[in-house]
């Protein structure tokens, strides 16, 4: 069987249409909710040109959930979620060949669909300005000190949070917050979808405090913002299937450091030259 590998919107938009097919030849490619998503509330341009990168044909892609399915499978069946390939959608089906044109206007419902998604990433991304205002507390000498010192923290910071035992600490310590919660989390604890959100959102988090200096909450009314904190949470979505899967397909510095340190024994697949 062919490997898999979870596709980011950073590498769709910045390979050719035959280096896309290519991929999709040589691996099990998934397309993420969250891509999907971006790719259908973009600029008509981008929407055009990233969806001709793709094969015509049945199936080109795996379709798989948001993060959120993978956790609601743990807590219902109290065992990892493993790959998320594992959960796909499974039909038959194809790309509407309508959104390689120009012209092509989404149906009421699924502009429904997405003004849904939309309303929870608004959710999301309230509660995500407060995670990241919270790593101060965390790390006290994160944003005080030289820039060098700085870097050092956040670095040693960057490798807790990517220790799997030290985010199973902090899930437990969580979870006392829920006491009917029923989940409880077993090796290998890399396959848990629980753990791998947890310390996904909380790299994110951390990049955000240290870009605002803990000033996050200030800035959510400005629309600018919130747009780029829906792109991180994206880029979350993606990093954690993606861990989750066993590869990634990116040009995005950020997530190549970042996949470095949650999966240091794999090579992702980037055309960065020195990513």
């Amino acid at each position: 069987m062919k490997r898999s590998v979870v596709l980011d919107k950073n590498y769709l938009q910045a390979e050719s249409k035959q280096s896309i097919h290519s991929l999709c030849d040589t691996y099990r490619v998934v397309m993420s909710g969250a891509l999907f998503y971006e790719l259908l509330t973009t600029d008509v341009e981008t929407r055009r040109r990233c969806f001709s990168k793709f094969p015509v044909r049945e199936n080109p892609v795996i379709l798989v959930e948001h993060v959120g399915e993978l956790l609601r499978y743990e807590v219902q069946h109290g065992r990892p979620c493993g790959q998320p390939s594992g959960h796909r959608i499974n039909m038959r089906w194809v790309f509407n060949a309508q959104l390689r044109g120009t012209d092509y206007e989404l149906p009421p419902e699924a502009l429904e669909v997405l003004r849904e998604e939309s309303i929870a990433n608004e959710a999301e991304i309230t509660g995500w300005a407060g995670l990241a205002e919270s790593m101060v507390a965390l790390s006290p000498n994160l944003l005080t000190g030289s820039d060098e010192s700085r870097a050092n923290v956040r670095s040693k910071v960057e490798r807790n949070i990517c220790n799997p035992e030290s985010a199973l600490q902090f899930f437990e310590i969580m979870k006392k917050a829920m006491p009917n919660s029923p989940l409880r989390i077993w090796s290998p604890l890399g396959k848990w979808a629980h753990l791998r959100w947890l310390q996904v959102m909380h790299l994110f988090a951390l990049d955000l405090c240290v870009r605002y200096q803990g000033a996050v909450s200030q800035m959510l009314d400005y629309k600018k913002f919130r747009m780029k904190l829906e792109h991180d949470l994206h880029d979350a979505q993606i990093l954690a299937l993606a861990v989750l899967e066993g590869n990634i397909a990116t040009n995005e510095r950020k997530l190549l450091r970042w996949w470095r340190l949650l999966q240091p024994t794999i090579a992702p697949i980037s055309t960065l030259r020195s990513p």
